[in-house]
């Protein structure tokens, strides 16, 4: 078998710029970033006045600006184009992989695509730990009936992102015996 690289436009790298987030050069959940793309041209003859533009109907991800230009992209060369400007969705799952499509659109000739995957991060917390203790009652450290007690969790951020904004965790009671109070 052979395999032949098509000739034409085709994205070669993808930088995030963070800076109005946590400066990690990553998509975090939650969090705008700028994409700049790096394209590249790999016939032999150069295109010139390259509309681009980002498409994507992952439910995770808004494009606030999707378009770009670039002036002329010679024979073999590489050219930026950046500004593209994403945000991820506060309820995106850790490790979650948006994809997105990219039109370039030469002056006077065919379009060519191709496709990005952008990796987005966030929190996942697990439960560790778990404790019951009595606040009133007859002191024999279980939580018995017409008692009350207090019951202490532990979580641990085992998720791609650090917690930025404290959680809220909301419980409820299965048993028409026990209620939870706040």
């Amino acid at each position: 078998p052979t395999l032949t690289i098509p000739r034409g436009l085709r994205v070669v790298d993808l930088s995030i710029d963070d800076r109005n987030g946590d400066h990690d050069r990553t998509a975090d959940a939650g969090e705008r970033v700028i994409l700049n793309l790096s394209v590249m041209n790999r016939r032999e003859a150069p295109f010139s006045g390259v509309s681009v533009e980002l498409f994507t109907v992952d439910p995770h991800l808004e494009m606030l600006a999707a378009e770009g230009f670039m002036e002329a992209v010679g024979t073999g060369e590489t050219v930026d184009c950046a500004g593209f400007e994403v945000i991820a969705g506060e309820d995106t799952p850790d490790l979650h992989r948006a994809t997105i499509d990219v039109r370039m659109s030469p002056r006077g000739e065919e379009e060519w695509w191709d496709r990005i995957n952008l990796s987005i991060r966030s929190p996942r917390l697990e439960l560790v730990a778990y404790g019951f203790g009595e606040i009133d009652g007859d002191g024999d450290g279980w939580v018995g009936p017409g008692e009350s007690g207090v019951l202490t969790l532990g979580f641990c951020n085992r998720g791609g992102d650090d917690m930025h904004r404290p959680g809220v965790v909301r419980l409820t009671s299965c048993d028409g015996l026990a209620a939870v109070s706040y």
